[in-house]
């Protein structure tokens, strides 16, 4: 396990793509220095280390969104350059045909992910969005490549 690597890359990551560009620049500086101080050498495996991460991720603004995560298996990438709504997009299509006109009802408890699928799907022109306001929570980023740094 390349600790170093990991939290660099974590730190560059976020800095890079999180929602608060200035937040997302202070954890980057949390985690440097944590990792500096040898804050995550007692980690003895990667999903030990991912809970710590995770810890100093939240700890600036509690965003439970924003975790670092292990699997045991390697993720696959996504085809191309594709973002995961694109890909998913696709897949509707192919399995229940892209012709057939879509509505997606949202109340103030659509939060989050759905809140990002009923907008991915209306700014594609996919879907009508009907209802109320919804409650916040999406982040629109995309996916990284870099799960490379867990092999």
């Amino acid at each position: 396990m390349n600790i170093d690597a990991l939290v660099e890359e974590t730190g560059r990551l976020v800095a890079g793509h999180y929602v608060f560009p200035e937040t997302g620049e202070r954890l980057r500086l949390l985690l440097a220095e944590r990792h500096a101080a040898g804050g995550y050498r007692g980690a003895g495996d990667p999903a030990a280390l991912a809970e710590l991460v995770t810890g100093d991720l939240q700890s600036l603004n509690g965003d439970l969104h924003l975790r670092l995560k292990h699997h045991v298996e390697e993720i696959p990438a996504l085809p191309g350059d594709s973002g995961l709504m694109e890909v998913m997009a696709r897949e509707a299509r192919e399995r229940f045909g892209g012709e057939k006109p879509l509505a997606v009802l949202t109340s103030a408890t659509t939060f989050s992910g759905a809140e990002e699928l009923a907008y991915d799907l209306q700014r594609h022109g996919r879907a009508t969005v009907v209802g109320e306001r919804t409650g916040g929570g999406a982040h629109p980023g995309r996916v990284s490549g870099s799960t490379r740094i867990w092999r």
